[in-house]
């Protein structure tokens, strides 16, 4: 027995005390069915509170803009009401440009102007459209607008598969002041 709680005869070997619940390597015990259910049932509700907690917002992660921070619903009512206005005022191609990146369903649009956009509609192939408070001049901040942002008048938000062309940007106009203008820079990433 002496040898137990010993490295040799002469040198005392101390024993710890074994942790509650601790696992070691090649512990194979069973855990409760408590145990396993209760981080089953947590996961479970992280899992839901995600899906459903979520599913009227544009992105997991909030639009850096906190006049763009409204739900897929509050931009499909604001686009209802709005028309695409063939007979407005054409005022040609203005300085600005949208960079579209289709991996992450984004659009961001700058302003190169020198004089800040206020009120503006920015439209995607003349039939998708949000409204966007303001874009400042000189392209100090672009505004970052996701795909689930853009709706047309039927309440259907611009496609995420763009699969073909028919679901692409090809033309940003903004209207503004009266005046539809198309955005003289557009670059696919």
């Amino acid at each position: 027995m002496e040898g137990i709680f010993s490295r040799s005869r002469n040198e005392p070997f101390e024993v710890a005390a074994p942790v509650i619940g601790a696992r070691v390597a090649g512990d194979h015990t069973p855990r409760s069915a408590l145990t396993v259910g209760a981080a089953g049932i947590g996961l479970l509700c992280i899992t839901l509170a995600l899906l459903t907690g979520c599913q009227d917002t544009v992105s997991m992660i909030p639009n850096p803009d906190p006049d763009l921070q409204k739900t897929r619903t509050e931009f499909a009512r604001d686009a209802i009401n709005r028309q695409y206005n063939t007979e407005a005022p054409r005022g040609g191609k203005i300085k600005g440009g949208a960079t579209v990146d289709y991996s992450d369903n984004i659009m961001h649009v700058a302003n190169f102007t020198n004089e800040d956009w206020k009120d503006v509609e920015v439209w995607v192939n003349g039939q998708w459209v949000v409204f966007v408070p303001n874009i400042p001049k000189n392209a100090e901040t672009s505004r970052r607008l996701n795909f689930e942002m853009m709706y047309d008048r039927m309440g259907r938000s611009f496609p995420t598969d763009n699969t073909d062309e028919a679901t692409t940007v090809r033309k940003v106009e903004i209207f503004r002041d009266g005046k539809m203008y198309e955005l003289a820079g557009l670059s696919i990433e």
